[in-house]
């Protein structure tokens, strides 16, 4: 789902330069050919609902499928002071440094874990310019050993920092 989700958003963004351009000029040419002029600008409406759900509706009901995953770990007393989410990949990381544990959750799996701090041997951030900045969790447990996660550039800095003042 989020994968199709994408694509179409690249493709959404690339048709914006075919339809607002057409739309702009059958409006300005309204009383000319109004019997060409008003499918045209019926069908740039609608496209521009469209990418509205696209760009808005879909990413807010993709993050509140994860928050309301983690909300019932809350609600049985995980208390986390950091929140990461990557929508691209379903996933969810919550930091809660009172109970010293990590809250992973991975909806295309199925993967809910809480994984105590002593149990993650080490973390890295892969920050490559061309690349997407993954966020990676080494751990002891058997059956997910590396927890990734890709973040935001603009969570980056702000993920990194919060990272060293835990696990330093």
């Amino acid at each position: 789902m989020n994968l199709i989700w994408w694509v179409l958003k690249s493709f959404y963004l690339l048709g914006l330069f075919a339809v607002v351009p057409l739309g702009g000029i059958f409006i300005l040419n309204f009383g000319r050919h109004p019997e060409v002029g008003n499918p045209v600008i019926a069908l740039s409406f609608l496209y521009f609902i469209f990418g509205y759900f696209l760009l808005r509706v879909i990413p807010k009901w993709m993050e509140s499928r994860l928050m309301d995953k983690a909300k019932r770990f809350k609600l049985s007393g995980f208390k986390p002071e950091k929140e990461i989410i990557s929508l691209i990949y379903n996933r969810y990381l919550g930091f809660d440094s009172k109970s010293r544990s990590v809250l992973f959750i991975d909806i295309n799996d199925g993967t809910e874990v809480i994984v105590p701090f002593d149990k993650i041997k080490a973390w890295q951030v892969d920050n490559d310019c061309k690349k997407a900045v993954l966020m990676k969790l080494l751990t002891q447990l058997p059956n997910m050993p590396v927890i990734g996660l890709n973040i935001k550039r603009s969570q980056f800095s702000e993920s990194e920092a919060y990272l060293y003042s835990i696990f330093s």
